[in-house]
């Protein structure tokens, strides 16, 4: 593990190991060496003020301008990881790290609470009348034999009179786009 920004030399690990002493300047002169002499080995390179790992250089020295160091906690840590024990203050927190730290434990999660039907309620808010609706339901396997929907549905309905017209352009964007209709 090799901690950024340098503070003098780098000894090559693994060439220490035959008894040989070469040592680097620069981090990319190491990071050239490792990748000719050393192909199967890994690096991690770590940010010295905040501790962050990474396996590629590129990864940390462009973290390195953004870094605020360590965060101290000011507050109760109220989340806790299940699989490491690190605690958060905030349940997003918590989401975050088990994204990136734990994503197959958390997407095991995800599936078990999908599949025992603890899905988030959706909002059926729409637009469109209960006869429209229903209609579309009675002709929904012919447009589906259509390469597009909007061509198939001009075939099958005729156009829209001006009130439905303009009932959907008064309707709010944010329920047109949940019930799919733009």
């Amino acid at each position: 593990m090799i901690n950024l920004p340098l503070s003098g030399q780098i000894k090559c690990y693994w060439c220490s190991k035959k008894g040989k002493d070469i040592r680097f300047l620069q981090e990319s002169q190491y990071s050239k060496h490792k990748d000719t002499q050393h192909p199967q080995e890994v690096i991690i390179w770590r940010c010295a003020a905040c501790h962050k790992e990474f396996e590629k250089l590129h990864g940390c020295r462009c973290h390195l301008p953004k870094c605020k160091g360590r965060k101290i906690w000011e507050g109760v840590a109220k989340f806790k990881c299940e699989s490491c024990e690190e605690s958060f203050l905030s349940q997003r927190g918590l989401s975050m790290h088990e994204r990136h730290r734990h994503p197959a434990i958390r997407n095991q999660k995800r599936a078990q609470s999908t599949s025992r039907g603890n899905t988030r309620p959706v909002s059926r808010a729409s637009v469109w009348s209960k006869d429209e609706t229903e209609s579309i339901n009675q002709v929904k396997p012919a447009l589906q034999t259509f390469k597009t929907t909007k061509c198939s549905a001009e075939r099958i309905f005729p156009r829209q009179d001006p009130e439905t017209n303009k009932r959907q352009k008064e309707a709010p964007a944010r329920s047109r786009r949940r019930s799919g209709h733009n």
